[in-house]
């Protein structure tokens, strides 16, 4: 058994791959065009890399707790940002909207985020880092 998992884990077709995710926004929070192409055009004066994927990562979280799905929807279709969870994420919010309109009341729950942060500090387009962020959903209204 132990065996069996061992060629299992080393067996590279078995493991995930990377998302590439390269898009970058820049001072105004527009995203512009795939890091790798942006490369060496980066200037000094613009967000370091860590800084924009924050930039993204908060926006996202901004649309999320403002409970908006097609708002969300619009921003990963625009940022093609590769949130994982962002199918789960995307019916709790639907959810949500639903019961708000069927009970027409506004504010019914609220999603609010309790925490962010990213596994590294990526400067150059050779680096990776994947950003974590915790959420709840708390009822309002009875």
């Amino acid at each position: 058994m132990l065996i069996d998992l061992f060629t299992y884990l080393f067996v590279p077709r078995n493991r995930g791959q990377r998302f590439s995710y390269t898009y970058y926004a820049d001072n105004n929070g527009t995203v512009t065009q795939a890091l790798a192409q942006a490369g060496k055009r980066i200037s000094p004066e613009s967000p370091k890399i860590f800084e924009s994927i924050e930039k993204l990562d908060h926006e996202g979280m901004e649309k999320i707790e403002q409970q908006s799905h097609s708002a969300f929807c619009k921003y990963l279709s625009r940022t093609k940002n590769t949130i994982c969870g962002r199918h789960p994420i995307g019916v709790l919010m639907a959810a949500l909207e639903t019961i708000k309109e069927d009970n027409k009341t506004e504010d019914a729950y609220k999603i609010r985020f309790v925490h962010y942060s990213q596994s590294s500090s990526a400067i150059s387009t050779s680096d990776s880092s994947v950003s974590y962020a915790s959420a709840f959903v708390q009822q309002t209204q009875e």
